[in-house]
């Protein structure tokens, strides 16, 4: 049927036929009329909402990956520029273990003191279950004091090589907003003094 057909026989239908007063639709014409609507509508809020869900993930899973790139860009870096790596375990509230990396000489300034950065993993506390983990970086001597570098973090673990020329990162973030929750596993690693 095409559209001017359709047009015509609700003209029709309005008018009246040949003359005679207006009939208007018929309960069966108007039941089919709205679950037609109905059906248009349901499909209609499903691929919204199903477009709508993919969006979220997907601006999720962006967040999530460019958290993860500015934390390994700058551990990198870090890492690369030091002569000498460790993990230290324990010596620091709430954190189970601490990377410590050693720069070849001391800031301009900061005459007599060894320059080193660290990365320190503060865990998820058993209380809030809703709250991930942070890494924050203290460089030292520094003026910027410390640095939050990512906010949402299941778990961070740090593995030396017996040579300590080797660092070898597992990191596990997760990140839950408009009642989703997206998470990313990594596994990388860098080696010290290379630039």
């Amino acid at each position: 049927m095409r559209f001017a057909d359709f047009i015509e026989l609700f003209y029709s239908k309005i008018k009246g036929l040949s003359g005679q007063s207006p009939k208007g639709f018929t309960l069966p014409e108007v039941s089919v009329a709205i679950l037609i609507l109905s059906i248009f509508i349901i499909v209609a809020l499903t691929v919204f909402s199903n477009t709508y869900e993919n969006i979220n993930r997907a601006d999720l899973d962006l967040d999530l990956l460019h958290e993860a790139q500015m934390f390994l860009s700058q551990l990198g870096k870090d890492i690369r520029s030091a002569y000498k790596i460790s993990i230290r375990r324990g010596g620091f509230p709430n954190s189970e273990e601490v990377l410590v990396l050693s720069l070849p000489g001391p800031p301009e300034g900061d005459q007599g003191k060894e320059a080193s950065i660290i990365y320190l993993y503060d865990p998820p506390d058993g209380k809030n279950l809703g709250i991930m983990g942070k890494v924050r970086r203290i460089a030292s001597p520094s003026q910027s004091g410390i640095d939050l570098i990512s906010q949402d973090v299941r778990s961070l673990k740090f593995n030396l090589n017996p040579s300590q020329t080797v660092v070898k990162i597992e990191l596990d973030l997760e990140k839950k907003m408009y009642g989703i929750t997206r998470s990313l596993h990594i596994d990388s690693a860098y080696r010290a003094g290379v630039q």
